[in-house]
Protein backbone atom coordinates (compact mmCIF):
# COMPACT_ATOMS: atom_id res chain seq x y z
CA UNK A 1 0.00 0.00 0.00
CA UNK A 2 1.39 3.30 -0.54
CA UNK A 3 0.30 6.09 1.32
CA UNK A 4 0.59 10.18 0.48
CA UNK A 5 0.98 13.03 3.22
CA UNK A 6 0.99 16.63 3.48
CA UNK A 7 3.61 17.47 5.62
CA UNK A 8 4.56 21.01 5.33
CA UNK A 9 4.68 22.34 1.87
CA UNK A 10 5.87 18.91 0.65
CA UNK A 11 4.28 15.41 0.20
CA UNK A 12 6.01 12.32 1.53
CA UNK A 13 4.94 9.14 -0.42
CA UNK A 14 5.33 6.24 1.94
CA UNK A 15 5.28 2.50 1.40
CA UNK A 16 3.69 0.89 3.81
CA UNK A 17 4.14 -2.91 3.97
CA UNK A 18 2.30 -5.23 6.58
CA UNK A 19 4.20 -7.94 6.96
CA UNK A 20 6.13 -7.60 9.53
CA UNK A 21 9.39 -9.60 10.01
CA UNK A 22 11.36 -11.61 12.86
CA UNK A 23 10.39 -10.93 16.46
CA UNK A 24 7.90 -7.98 14.80
CA UNK A 25 5.71 -10.64 13.93
CA UNK A 26 4.15 -10.66 17.25
CA UNK A 27 1.20 -7.42 17.87
CA UNK A 28 1.67 -5.04 20.29
CA UNK A 29 -0.49 -6.41 22.71
CA UNK A 30 1.85 -9.49 22.53
CA UNK A 31 5.31 -7.01 22.87
CA UNK A 32 3.95 -4.38 25.34
CA UNK A 33 5.05 -6.14 28.57
CA UNK A 34 8.77 -6.69 27.67
CA UNK A 35 9.32 -3.14 26.77
CA UNK A 36 7.21 -1.87 29.28
CA UNK A 37 9.56 -3.92 31.46
CA UNK A 38 12.87 -2.36 30.11
CA UNK A 39 11.27 1.31 30.35
CA UNK A 40 10.87 0.90 33.98
CA UNK A 41 14.35 -0.53 34.47
CA UNK A 42 15.58 2.88 33.18
CA UNK A 43 14.09 4.83 35.24
CA UNK A 44 14.66 3.05 38.17
CA UNK A 45 18.24 3.05 37.30
CA UNK A 46 17.61 6.79 37.09
CA UNK A 47 15.82 7.10 40.38
CA UNK A 48 18.38 5.23 42.47
CA UNK A 49 21.55 7.45 40.50
CA UNK A 50 19.70 11.31 41.28
CA UNK A 51 19.50 10.13 45.15
CA UNK A 52 23.37 8.11 45.09
CA UNK A 53 26.06 9.81 47.78
CA UNK A 54 28.92 9.97 45.05
CA UNK A 55 28.24 13.48 42.83
CA UNK A 56 29.88 11.90 39.98
CA UNK A 57 27.17 9.13 39.72
CA UNK A 58 24.58 12.01 40.32
CA UNK A 59 25.72 14.06 37.85
CA UNK A 60 26.16 11.53 35.06
CA UNK A 61 22.30 10.08 35.83
CA UNK A 62 21.11 13.85 35.75
CA UNK A 63 22.49 14.01 32.44
CA UNK A 64 21.74 10.73 31.53
CA UNK A 65 17.87 11.42 32.54
CA UNK A 66 18.29 14.49 30.65
CA UNK A 67 18.93 13.16 27.10
CA UNK A 68 16.32 10.49 27.59
CA UNK A 69 13.23 11.01 25.49
CA UNK A 70 12.68 12.69 22.75
CA UNK A 71 9.51 14.87 23.85
CA UNK A 72 7.45 16.39 26.45
CA UNK A 73 4.47 18.15 24.91
CA UNK A 74 1.10 18.79 25.88
CA UNK A 75 -1.68 16.80 23.26
CA UNK A 76 -4.81 18.68 22.99
CA UNK A 77 -7.91 17.36 23.31
CA UNK A 78 -9.58 15.94 20.11
CA UNK A 79 -5.99 15.52 18.03
CA UNK A 80 -7.07 12.38 17.30
CA UNK A 81 -10.58 10.59 16.27
CA UNK A 82 -12.50 9.85 20.09
CA UNK A 83 -9.27 11.72 22.03
CA UNK A 84 -11.86 13.82 24.32
CA UNK A 85 -8.89 14.13 26.96
CA UNK A 86 -5.77 16.45 26.85
CA UNK A 87 -2.66 14.50 27.81
CA UNK A 88 1.16 15.25 28.34
CA UNK A 89 3.02 13.17 26.41
CA UNK A 90 6.46 11.89 27.23
CA UNK A 91 7.81 10.64 24.17
CA UNK A 92 10.40 7.93 24.73
CA UNK A 93 10.45 6.47 21.46
CA UNK A 94 9.35 7.38 17.50
CA UNK A 95 8.26 5.31 14.67
CA UNK A 96 7.91 1.68 14.37
CA UNK A 97 7.81 0.88 17.18
CA UNK A 98 7.26 3.91 19.05
CA UNK A 99 6.77 4.52 22.66
CA UNK A 100 5.46 6.96 25.33
CA UNK A 101 3.72 7.91 28.47
CA UNK A 102 1.03 9.46 28.53
CA UNK A 103 -0.32 11.65 31.77
CA UNK A 104 -4.24 12.22 32.06
CA UNK A 105 -5.05 14.07 35.14
CA UNK A 106 -6.01 10.93 37.16
CA UNK A 107 -4.15 8.22 35.41
CA UNK A 108 -1.15 7.57 33.28
CA UNK A 109 -0.83 5.48 30.67
CA UNK A 110 2.29 3.29 28.57
CA UNK A 111 1.59 3.25 24.78
CA UNK A 112 3.55 1.09 22.66
CA UNK A 113 3.00 1.68 19.45
CA UNK A 114 4.06 -0.01 15.48
CA UNK A 115 2.43 1.15 12.35
CA UNK A 116 -1.05 0.50 12.78
CA UNK A 117 -1.25 -1.29 15.95
CA UNK A 118 -0.99 -0.29 19.63
CA UNK A 119 -1.58 -1.56 22.86
CA UNK A 120 -1.80 0.81 26.28
CA UNK A 121 -1.04 -0.26 29.87
CA UNK A 122 -2.18 2.11 33.31
CA UNK A 123 1.31 2.08 34.90
CA UNK A 124 -0.01 4.76 37.76
CA UNK A 125 0.48 2.14 40.49
CA UNK A 126 3.95 1.87 40.17
CA UNK A 127 7.12 4.07 41.51
CA UNK A 128 9.15 5.30 38.88
CA UNK A 129 5.39 6.43 37.13
CA UNK A 130 4.75 8.60 40.30
CA UNK A 131 8.19 9.46 40.46
CA UNK A 132 8.20 10.60 36.91
CA UNK A 133 4.63 12.73 37.09
CA UNK A 134 6.43 14.64 40.40
CA UNK A 135 9.26 15.49 38.11
CA UNK A 136 7.11 16.70 35.50
CA UNK A 137 4.70 18.52 37.67
CA UNK A 138 6.42 21.88 37.02
CA UNK A 139 6.02 21.51 33.24
CA UNK A 140 2.56 20.52 33.69
CA UNK A 141 1.16 23.78 35.54
CA UNK A 142 3.09 25.63 33.04
CA UNK A 143 1.81 23.73 29.81
CA UNK A 144 -2.42 23.96 31.18
CA UNK A 145 -1.79 27.99 31.52
CA UNK A 146 -4.61 29.55 29.15
CA UNK A 147 -3.11 30.46 25.96
CA UNK A 148 -2.51 34.24 26.89
CA UNK A 149 -0.37 33.25 29.67
CA UNK A 150 1.24 30.76 28.12
CA UNK A 151 1.85 33.13 24.96
CA UNK A 152 3.32 35.86 27.67
CA UNK A 153 6.05 33.05 29.06
CA UNK A 154 7.06 32.55 26.30
CA UNK A 155 7.31 36.42 24.97
CA UNK A 156 9.23 36.85 28.32
CA UNK A 157 11.59 33.75 28.04
CA UNK A 158 12.43 34.85 24.03
CA UNK A 159 13.13 38.25 25.28
CA UNK A 160 15.63 36.98 27.68
CA UNK A 161 17.09 35.12 24.84
CA UNK A 162 17.80 38.23 22.88
CA UNK A 163 18.83 40.00 25.15
CA UNK A 164 21.73 37.36 26.19
CA UNK A 165 22.50 36.79 22.88
CA UNK A 166 22.90 40.88 22.10
CA UNK A 167 25.63 40.39 25.26
CA UNK A 168 27.25 37.83 24.30
CA UNK A 169 28.08 39.29 20.41
CA UNK A 170 29.13 42.93 22.60
CA UNK A 171 31.91 40.95 24.11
Amino acid sequence: MVLLCFVGVFFVCVRVSHRRKGNDMNTCEERINEHLESRGEDFLGFMNGMSSDDDDTREETIEEYSNYGLCLDFVEPFTFDDQEEGYLRYQLSWGGPGDELRFYDDRVEYWFLDWFDGASRDVSHLGWVKWLREDFADFVYYIKRPDSELAELISTLNRKEDNNALRNDRR
